[in-house]
């Protein structure tokens, strides 16, 4: 999961050459990622934190799974860790489940995202972002049926430009009609399988509809 680049220098560089004020660190799950090496994959994700609690800006710790649900235990042990460590800085977030695939909404991703908000919450009031259905895209699935008790919870929202559209940016516009709240964690400007061309015009759509309804990103 690009482990030479997890350590401070490149944190720091980020800072002062990309001027990031937030950074996300996607700890792969699956694939020789933390089911295989719990610990190894805590400390590499470790040392991206702490540079950039150093560095002043902001994290995000991504539990970063298709299939989170299958692995609830793992990610509660993995979670109740880092929110005792990190739950008084401010400036770091949790992000519990990256992007969920076919799962139901109602029966497998909302009651494994309810449990960990709740293992979190016992540690931090920090800002949770909870991934959504079909890749978070369905935000507006989530919001029929939000979390209980969601305060300082917002709801992932992915885009690639040159496959997501209007129709997605108006499944946002029913989920902020709602009353809940969205965080880009993850978009870019073409395909949504990494090839294809570089849609500018629909990713200017995109940014300017961020800056319109002051949704935070991360590219």
């Amino acid at each position: 999961w690009g482990g030479k680049y997890w350590n401070d220098d490149v944190v720091q560089w980020l800072v002062r050459d990309w001027k990031i004020s937030l950074l996300r660190a996607p700890m792969g799950v699956e694939d020789g990622g933390y089911l295989e090496g719990p610990e190894s994959e805590r400390q590499t994700v470790i040392v991206v934190v702490d540079a950039a609690i150093r560095a002043g800006i902001y994290v995000i710790i991504d539990w970063h799974d298709h299939r989170a649900e299958k692995h609830e235990g793992d990610a509660r042990k993995f979670f109740d860790k880092m929110a005792k460590t990190y739950g008084r800085f401010p400036n770091v977030f949790f992000e519990i489940f990256n992007e969920p695939v076919l799962q139901s909404w109602l029966h497998d991703i909302r009651p494994y995202e309810q449990d960990i908000v709740k293992v979190i919450r016992k540690r931090t009031n920090n800002l949770i972002i909870c991934g959504t259905r079909l890749w978070s895209q369905e935000v507006d699935v989530a919001s029929e049926h939000p979390l209980e008790g969601s305060l300082n919870v917002a709801y992932t929202l992915h885009f690639y430009a040159a496959s997501h559209r209007e129709g997605l940016r108006q499944k946002a516009r029913t989920a902020l009609g709602a009353g809940v709240a969205l965080f880009v964690t993850e978009w870019g400007t073409c395909s949504a399988d990494g090839d294809g061309h570089v849609d500018l015009h629909e990713a200017r759509l995109w940014l300017n509809f961020l800056a319109e309804h002051n949704i935070s990103d991360a590219n």
